[in-house]
């Protein structure tokens, strides 16, 4: 969540690097040849891959893929006018969390409403506040502080 995994990838650094990963039809097998470069927890590093990890894992542990938890989850209890659509990097394959979900104006729109109202809609708690706020808090780890303030 904090994109402080350790590995060593850099989406603004590493264009090639990131083309292969939005274009590429074997995510896992690109993630485990990524090696660390810091302790995991420590540096924050913006990158995709620590965006598509989280959706492996979510999807793993919901034992079900992430456009489906999405629409029962959100998009029914919001009202969106058209379903979770989410790209997968082959057919029952992993989500493309870094930039694979489709969503239309109106239904971002309402997202955006959601978080807005700390995870309420019409009175009904969707996502938990605290979820809310820690998505939403700035990674004040000493490396990530220090990392963002320098540029990189």
């Amino acid at each position: 969540m904090q994109m402080t995994s350790g590995l060593d990838f850099e989406d603004y650094r590493t264009l090639l690097k990131l083309a292969r990963v939005y274009y590429n039809d074997n995510l896992l097998n690109l993630i485990k040849k990524i090696k660390l470069k810091e302790k995991p927890g420590t540096v924050f590093r913006y990158k995709s891959l620590d965006t598509a990890i989280l959706g492996y894992c979510l999807q793993k542990a919901i034992g079900q893929p992430v456009a489906s938890y999405m629409q029962q989850k959100l998009w029914q209890p919001i009202g969106a006018e058209y379903d979770c659509l989410v790209t997968l990097d082959h057919e029952h394959g992993t989500p493309r969390m870094y930039g694979g979900l489709a969503i239309c104006s109106r239904d971002l729109a309402k997202m955006g409403r959601l978080y807005l109202n700390n995870g309420e809609w019409e009175g009904k708690q969707i996502i938990p506040h605290e979820w809310v706020a820690r998505s939403s808090m700035v990674n004040k780890t000493k490396a990530g502080w220090a990392t963002r303030m320098a540029g990189g």
